[in-house]
């Protein structure tokens, strides 16, 4: 077989990631998944100790999913609409506000409510990897988004590690720091530049 035989990407060699580009959407993602992972080991003591069985923590989590599943689609188009960046910066705001009303929930109903909204915000993932196709070259583009995927346990092995830390000194303790570090996030969401999928919204 012959170079001229093979297909154009793999003579012309992989391309090299513009980590500029990759960069703030790595940090959005993996800010995100350790604000989700911090909730998990505490959560079902946390409703325990506001009177809810393990009935209750199972629609707790099967609300958190089901807006999930409702929101990512969504999320999605609008983000074909409005632009990657600000579904970004939306849904990482939304996410600290539930994080923080979690925190300071004074009963389950409030549990649920800031559970369904982190699930709604959790679409911002399919925001990310459409940036993340609209910014890469085809070349490279498997490598970025396991990049990004891999932020995504990153942010989950961070977040849980830490929140089994500080349960130890109250069951809130952990949804307090995280939710301020999403709030963080937008800076990082603000980063993100407008581009062929974006071009509707400039920064």
């Amino acid at each position: 077989m012959t170079a001229a035989s093979l297909p154009e990407d793999m003579t012309s060699g992989t391309k090299m990631l513009d980590w500029r580009l990759i960069l703030p959407v790595f940090l959005v993602v993996s800010i995100y998944a350790a604000g989700m992972a911090a909730v998990l080991p505490v959560l079902p003591f946390y409703i325990r100790e506001m009177g809810g069985s393990p009935l209750v923590l199972g629609i707790v989590i099967a609300t958190e999913a089901f807006s999930q599943f409702s929101a990512a689609p969504v999320l999605g188009q609008l983000s074909d609409h409005f632009g990657r960046k600000r579904i970004l910066l939306a849904s990482q705001i939304v996410g600290a506000v539930s994080l923080l009303l979690l925190a300071s929930a004074p009963n389950v109903f409030f549990i649920v409510l800031a559970r369904a909204l982190f699930g709604m915000t959790a679409g911002n993932l399919s925001a990310a990897m459409a940036y993340i196709a609209d910014h890469s070259d085809p070349r490279n583009r498997r490598q970025a988004i396991g990049i990004l995927t891999g932020g995504v346990g990153l942010g989950g092995i961070v977040g849980a590690g830490l929140s089994g830390l500080l349960s130890d000194t109250s069951l809130t303790a952990p949804k307090t720091p995280f939710g301020g570090s999403v709030m963080l996030a937008p800076s990082q969401a603000a980063k993100v530049k407008s581009g062929p999928g974006t071009a509707c919204v400039a920064p």
